[in-house]
């Protein structure tokens, strides 16, 4: 039986290129991108009800801490319940950070491509495939970590936080 010469090397020079096809052929690239949007989406997506899970068990800790600090007149469950809302906080941070990043190629996608195809007058970004192509190979953050934990207390730590410095 002889080697056939289709068969797949994953280390081959064929297999390192194998969407540079798609980046010439319109029909292969709106097909991939059409795939790639749906995933940043569904990360995005998870990352938002993360997001938001993360709040509301910050919510349900505080509601907790306030119900069994009246009970018992403790002020040190106070404390504890600022401790335990920081620690919600910095998870919160992260998460965002990560949501951020994953909504920011998916809003990438949506200001260059759907809305091009809506209104053909010309892609906002004239490079916006290198820009997607340069943060998946190197991805990073958008926003900074003072400035996502400005952004989640500002939003909701801080109304949270003064709730029980008042109680």
């Amino acid at each position: 039986m002889g080697e056939t010469t289709d068969e797949f090397k994953p280390e081959g020079e064929k297999a390192r290129e194998v969407a540079e096809e798609a980046a010439y052929d319109r029909s292969e690239l709106l097909s991939l991108l059409q795939q790639y949007y749906r995933g940043e989406m569904s990360q995005s997506a998870t990352f938002l009800s993360r997001l938001d899970l993360t709040v509301d068990w910050a919510i349900a800790v505080v509601t907790a801490i306030l119900a069994l600090s009246f009970e018992s007149r403790g002020s040190y469950l106070l404390l504890i319940g600022m401790v335990a809302l920081s620690m919600f906080l910095l998870f919160d941070v992260r998460r965002y950070r990560m949501y951020d990043a994953y909504r920011a190629r998916v809003r990438l996608i949506e200001e260059n491509v759907l809305a091009n195809a809506f209104d053909p007058e010309g892609a906002p970004l004239a490079n916006w495939r290198e820009e997607i192509a340069n943060d998946l190979k190197n991805p990073r953050y958008k926003v900074s970590y003072l400035e996502s934990l400005s952004r989640r207390l500002k939003r909701i730590y801080l109304p949270l936080l003064v709730l029980i410095g008042l109680a």
